[in-house]
């Protein structure tokens, strides 16, 4: 397999694996069930759908090197929630160790962050493996 095909198949795992995770859950509430990021079709999960959605045409198209813009988009997404998650809970406690702690043990992540990171280094990784090609 040559480089291309390879950084091209390389693209589309990551862009299959950023669509699969937006639907994966990522908080566990104690009365409402997991959470995913498309859930309610929230703004964030419709842009990191759209961002796999991009992603997969540009790697159509054999643009890998492209790959970096909706990396970092989902990237900056996903960080921003996450601090913005944590955020949240200290403003619910009020910064009582005790509340967050508990407040910490009724939610909690679920593994569908680990899916989105990796769909994001795997997308990196078609870029990077693709500039190294020259």
């Amino acid at each position: 397999m040559d480089a291309t095909k390879r950084n091209n198949l390389i693209g589309f795992i990551g862009s299959i694996l950023l669509i699969i995770s937006v639907f994966t859950p990522v908080v566990n509430k104690p009365f409402g069930g997991d959470m995913s990021f498309i859930a309610k079709w929230s703004g964030a999960g419709v842009l990191l759908l759209m961002l796999g959605f991009l992603s997969g045409v540009i790697t159509f198209f054999g643009k890998v090197k492209l790959l970096w813009l909706p990396a970092i988009l989902a990237t900056l997404t996903l960080f921003y929630h996450l601090f913005i998650l944590n955020g949240q809970i200290d403003d619910f406690t009020l910064g009582n160790s005790f509340f967050k702690a508990s407040f910490k043990s009724v939610y909690s992540m679920q593994w569908g962050w680990i899916l989105l990171f990796v769909s994001v280094a795997v997308l990196f990784a078609a870029v990077a493996m693709d500039r190294g090609r020259k």
